[in-house]
């Protein structure tokens, strides 16, 4: 707020009018744009999470042919975040060539931090391919604010036991060698916590 003196003169006031009242509008101006502008930088401040794309691991489980245009495809999808998203997932299942292809996208219900889910659906493959596609490549995507990652829970491992077995000394043959048919197995035996 500026404060303006006008002389008791009332000459000057008439020849000096259009400059007070131009002053008196910068100062209005002013005052409104920086108004604005502290609106603005508050609003900001509220929204200081951004949200972004992220990507989740997806793998195949298994794929087969239901007709020779059809094929059945199961994958998991795993929410390795801290928060719970639905992600889209778009799906590819081809031949080496590229010859025989189809995709398709799969919209996925909520999925909680740490959690793996499994999806089956089909995909049509072009001309009644199903039987040769057999490369599969999938990205599964949501929008979200969470940048944490879930790096899952750590194991203890204890009680370990040898499991092996195979590998007696009776099982030797008349020449002190193993037999063709014998075989050697090992395998620790363990629990986890």
């Amino acid at each position: 707020m500026a404060l303006i003196i006008i002389p008791k003169s009332d000459s000057w006031f008439k020849k000096n009018k259009y400059i007070i009242l131009l002053v008196l509008s910068i100062f209005s101006a002013t005052g409104i744009l920086s108004g604005c502008s502290g609106s603005t930088s508050s609003k900001s401040s509220v929204n200081s999470k951004a949200n972004i794309t992220r990507m989740y691991p997806v793998a195949l489980m298994n794929a087969f042919p239901i007709n020779p245009a059809t094929l059945s495809v199961k994958f998991s999808v795993t929410n390795d975040g801290s928060e719970s998203v639905s992600p889209q997932c778009k799906i590819t299942m081809q031949d080496a060539s590229g010859t025989y292809r189809g995709w398709d996208i799969f919209y996925l219900k909520p999925l909680a931090a740490g959690v793996t889910q499994q999806i089956v659906g089909t995909l049509t493959i072009t001309k009644e391919g199903a039987q040769y596609a057999n490369e599969f490549s999938g990205e599964c995507s949501a929008t979200t604010s969470d940048t944490g990652t879930n790096a899952g829970t750590e194991v203890v491992v204890s009680n370990i036991e040898d499991a092996s077995w195979g590998d007696d000394q009776d099982e030797l043959d008349e020449n002190k060698k193993f037999p063709e048919d014998s075989g050697f197995w090992y395998g620790p035996s363990f629990k986890v916590n």
